[in-house]
């Protein structure tokens, strides 16, 4: 039989491997949640978004989903969807990556020159113009 290794903590770098583990477990717990109000604050955050979109690259932004629809349930697994005209599709990604960190909700951007024609009437449609 083979012997099985173990790996010997301190109780120092146990309680602090614990504590880290604990806290990012809850971290993680906090933003899949959904709590009341968090439609409020993802619609605040897609605003600020927006804004930031159109002062930086001239782009119109339209916000669909659950997020600024009240007839859809908001659960833990929502996102904030974006439809934006006009985005420069060349820095798409660092875009992306911009945007991920102004909220703590998963953003869902889509540039409208890409979308497929069915995510294009949807903007168009029922599209909030942010």
């Amino acid at each position: 039989m083979k012997p099985r290794p173990y790996i010997f903590f301190s109780g120092r770098i146990l309680y602090t491997f614990i504590v880290e583990k604990r806290y990012r477990l809850l971290e993680y717990l906090d933003r899949i949640q959904p709590a009341p109000g968090d439609r409020e604050t993802a619609r605040s955050d897609a605003y600020r978004i927006a804004d930031y979109l159109k002062t930086t690259y001239g782009a119109a932004v339209y916000g669909i989903g659950s997020v600024f629809r009240e007839d859809k349930q908001f659960t833990e697994k929502s996102d904030i969807d974006l439809v934006v005209k006009g985005l420069p599709l060349d820095s798409f990604f660092s875009i992306l990556a911009i945007v991920d960190r102004m909220t703590k909700f998963p953003v869902d951007l889509t540039p409208y020159e890409a979308a497929k024609p069915f995510l294009r009437q949807i903007a168009d449609e029922e599209g909030v113009l942010l």
